[in-house]
């Protein structure tokens, strides 16, 4: 009888100690999931602040033209690169184009597109769209055209073919992201940009 005993208290013991093994195995087997679930969760909260800098820092750039400066009550073509988003955009390259050929030189695109022989383009004035840093909400005068007495067949057809100029910019955020942009669709995210053409 002593040993049903015995043998009886060891085999609780037995199920007491396999009941606690599963229970310290659940326990062990929970603490994972748990850190696991708390890494994955701390992953995607990191990357989601990563979006929100680069959001925050996004430049975004935009060309823009006109005939007229309201402020001076003046005809006056202009073409102007602007900072449309919310961080600086640090200017890599800008080059304006007509027909397909590019150039950063303004004049070179006033030649091929717009002054007729032996006709005076007058006074005409370019802004630099060299490496630079262009704020956001800045702006950059790629040129502007006076309408004068002399230079009337080159401001008119100026007026005309503006709308045929294309330009192309690479340039880059403050946390070195670069976008390469053509104006006419989609801004392109890049390595890097290339040199000028």
């Amino acid at each position: 009888m002593i040993d049903d005993n015995v043998e009886t208290d060891n085999r609780a013991t037995l199920r007491r100690l396999a009941l606690m093994d599963k229970v310290q195995l659940v326990i062990a087997v929970s603490a994972v999931l748990i850190s696991a679930a708390s890494f994955y969760a701390t992953y995607l909260q990191a990357q989601s602040e990563k979006l929100q800098v680069k959001a925050a820092t996004w430049p975004y750039l935009e060309v823009s033209s006109g005939n007229f400066d309201v402020e001076r009550n003046e005809e006056r073509i202009y073409y102007k690169l602007m900072n449309s988003g919310v961080g600086p955009a640090i200017l890599k390259s800008f080059s304006l184009g007509f027909d397909g050929e590019y150039s950063d030189n303004p004049y070179d695109i006033f030649q091929r597109c717009c002054v007729p022989e032996d006709a005076e383009t007058g006074y005409v004035i370019t802004g630099g769209t060299g490496a630079r840093i262009l704020p956001a909400g800045g702006e950059i005068l790629v040129f502007r055209i006076d309408r004068g007495e002399k230079n009337g067949a080159f401001y008119e057809r100026m007026d005309k073919e503006r709308f045929n100029l294309t330009a192309k910019a690479c340039y880059c955020s403050l946390l070195e992201r670069c976008y390469s942009t053509d104006f006419s669709g989609d801004i392109e995210e890049v390595e890097q940009c290339g040199a000028a053409p």
